[in-house]
């Protein structure tokens, strides 16, 4: 929930950004020379977060659990463990601040009320790497359609 109660013309580029810089680590010759520590030190202290998140924060985080999870599946298997990597350092630091400073304010349930969200959430990078997957498995199907489009609008 923003302050201001409405979602800022920033936030759909910002998360492009966010992406953008997430990717600019990840492909950095300083990541790829550091990629073990990188990513190990990603994911112990978003773990340690995580745990935080579910036994002593006083706004329980199981959201923030889950999408550590996903970041422990995706850093295992994804293609992308840098920009995983890249994306907690970055997201991580503006959920932060911009939760601290009362820019916005995650809501303590998701919809359904049934998962505890802290504020911010501490996995939050397990979803980018959602986003990761999606764009790298929608995109060929995305672009096969629009060639099968373009093709009979040619024709």
């Amino acid at each position: 929930v923003y302050r201001l109660h409405n979602i800022p013309a920033f936030v759909p580029p910002g998360h492009g950004l966010v992406y953008l810089a997430a990717l600019g680590i990840g492909r950095s010759a300083w990541a790829r020379e550091h990629a073990p520590v990188l990513t190990a030190a990603t994911l112990v202290t978003c773990g340690a977060w995580a745990v935080w998140g579910l036994a002593l924060s006083p706004q329980l985080d199981v959201l923030g659990a889950f999408w550590f999870g996903c970041l422990l599946v995706f850093s295992r298997w994804g293609r992308s463990r840098l920009v995983y990597a890249g994306a907690f350092l970055v997201v991580s630091y503006l959920e932060v601040v911009g939760t601290t400073l009362g820019t916005w304010r995650w809501s303590t349930h998701d919809p359904t009320g049934l998962i505890a969200i802290g504020n911010p959430p501490s996995g939050i990078a397990g979803g980018y790497a959602w986003f990761d997957a999606a764009a790298l498995a929608l995109t060929p199907v995305l672009l096969r359609w629009y060639d099968a489009r373009r093709a009979r609008v040619d024709a």
